[in-house]
This record gives structure tokens, C-alpha cells and sequence, in this order.
């Protein structure tokens, strides 16, 4: 199959054990920077003979790029759409591979001294966001991908006002000096909670938590947490998307072939991100040598 795709798209298809070997460049979205350098040093640690270059752009960016055949793998936080996957393949026929291997999340953040939001009704607040229109929702970057991700923004756009700023500092600061403004960013961000930049970054800002209806109609409170990412039970859990454009680019296989198995399975839980399938896990049991007394 890869020779017919190779003999379609006229490009030459590396050998098969070249899958860990050589350079690539990687589209990736700003919102998984430290997520992805972490993935970068491990497998190129697994792999000396690999170099994986990331290049961080917006949602946008990355889109552009990959129409004008400036890249051939990304990683973003959405699935695409019908439209993007026939404009992809009618430019040289190869269909866009999309490959899942953790779940990222939307979480609103406001001032620490902002009494206005703390734990919200989901419904709720959804329809706050939707009726008043002094509220502000600012975005850690310009052309975010967390607005194409989650249909319910487009909904509300025309109602507030929407920007990017230039950083996820310049959102918590945005928000601890406007107490009409809820700052909206990627989980994976602040996943990492062993980080020292995490955690003085959650010491000024508070989490808005929601209360929903479980399955049994009761209401209970979630956040973004690994927890209730894993169970599915926070309402606002996006995909991490990564596209391969190119099968011919092995090392790009590859990578994606790392992300999607045990070891950067561990990755994702070390970052305090959520992967697709959780990595098994070995116990070893040492009886040799060991006395049981009765007492």
C-alpha cells in the first residue's frame, strides 16, 4: 500500500528500517510546547540516530503550512474537519493519517482575588457566557487552536469579545487586572504539576470547577484533573491530534509509533496528560527468602 501511495505522490519511500532513524520537522501547536519537548528528548534518547525539530505556531499557522506543503506531520489539539481532509488529499492525493494518542482539555481561569466565578453550574455558566456581553474570554495566542476545538465558542462569539494575547503569563496577569475576563487555555499547560514555572503559575489564578449531572441525574463537581479527563466526566476534553501527511517520511512513522505505545504512554502521565491507552504495568513478585510467622 505504501508503494502504491508512493508511486501516486511520485515521492520516495525511505526503507522500513529507517522508521527511527533521521530528521523531521514537526508543525505543533504553542499549546503543547513543554508536552512535546519532553516526548523530543525521550525518543531521541531511545533513538540516537533520530532529530525531531518542532516548530511551535498557532492552530492557523499550522493549517496554512500544511496546505502550502510546508510540513508533512503536526500536532494539534482537534480533529480535522471533512473540508481540511479532502483539501489536504486533492493537493497530492495522499490521505491524511490522524493518530490519538492523549486527551488535552479547555479550562477557564480567573483572577485569584476574582469572587465572581468559582465552582459554576455548566449550564449555567454556558449561559452567562452567552448573555452577557461585558465579559471577555482571552486566549493564550492569536488564532488558538481551543476556538476551532470546541463547536459551542463559535456560538458565542458574536456575543463576546474574543482576543489572543501573546503568552499564557500574559493571561494570567490579563485576568488577575480584569475581573470581567475569564482567560481560557489548554490543560496540558498546567498538567504538570511537579513543574516549578506550574505552580507558581496556579498560585495566582483560580480554576473555574463545574458541578454536572452524573448518570444517576445527581449533580457532582469536576475540574480539570487527570481524573475526570480519564473518566470522561469534564465537559470541555479535546483530542491531541497527530497528522502525518507524508508515509514516505519513516522517522515520522516512527515518532507516532512511540506516542502511541507504552513508553510515551508514560510520558503523557509523567506530564500529567491523559493517553489514549494506559501503559501497562509490571509487577514483579520476589517470594525467594521470605519467612511468615504465625504470631
Amino acid at each position: 500500500m505504501l508503494f502504491l501511495d508512493a508511486c501516486k505522490s511520485n515521492v520516495k519511500v525511505d526503507p522500513i528500517e529507517n522508521i527511527n532513524k533521521g530528521s523531521i520537522s514537526i508543525l505543533c501547536d504553542k499549546d503543547f510546547e513543554s508536552l512535546m519537548l519532553q516526548h523530543k528528548e525521550v525518543y531521541e534518547h531511545l533513538y540516537p540516530e533520530s532529530n525531531i525539530n518542532f516548530e511551535f505556531l498557532s492552530d492557523g499557522e499550522i493549517m496554512s503550512k500544511l496546505a502550502q506543503r510546508q510540513g508533512q506531520c503536526a500536532v494539534i489539539g482537534r480533529r480535522l474537519s471533512d473540508q481540511e481532509r479532502l483539501m489536504f488529499q486533492s493537493i497530492d492525493t495522499i490521505i491524511p493519517r490522524e493518530h490519538l494518542p492523549a486527551k488535552d482539555a479547555l479550562v477557564f481561569i480567573v483572577g485569584k482575588s476574582n469572587n465572581r466565578f468559582g465552582t459554576e453550574n455548566w449550564s449555567t455558566f454556558f449561559q452567562e457566557l452567552t448573555i452577557n456581553k461585558s465579559l471577555k474570554i482571552a486566549f493564550p495566542h492569536r488564532q488558538s487552536g481551543l476556538v476551532k476545538s470546541f463547536s459551542f465558542i463559535d456560538s458565542l462569539s458574536a456575543n463576546n469579545s474574543f482576543f489572543g494575547l501573546d503568552s499564557l503569563m500574559a493571561v494570567v496577569d490579563y485576568v488577575n487586572k480584569n475581573e470581567n475576563t475569564i482567560g481560557a487555555i489548554s490543560y496540558a499547560s498546567i498538567a504538570d504539576s511537579d513543574r516549578a514555572s506550574t505552580k507558581e503559575l496556579l498560585k495566582k489564578v483560580k480554576v473555574i470547577k463545574f458541578s454536572i449531572a452524573d448518570s444517576s441525574d445527581k449533580s457532582v463537581m469536576v475540574t480539570a484533573s487527570e481524573q475526570d479527563i480519564a473518566t470522561g466526566q469534564y465537559p470541555l476534553i479535546r483530542p491531541i491530534n497527530y497528522i502525518l501527511l507524508n508515509p514516505s517520511e519513516r522517522i515520522g512513522m516512527g515518532f507516532v509509533n512511540y506516542l502511541m505505545r507504552n513508553t510515551g504512554a508514560k510520558v503523557f502521565l509523567k506530564a500529567g496528560v491523559i493517553p489514549s491507552v494506559m501503559p501497562e504495568r509490571d509487577f514483579i513478585v520476589n517470594t525467594t527468602g521470605i519467612e511468615i510467622k504465625k504470631d
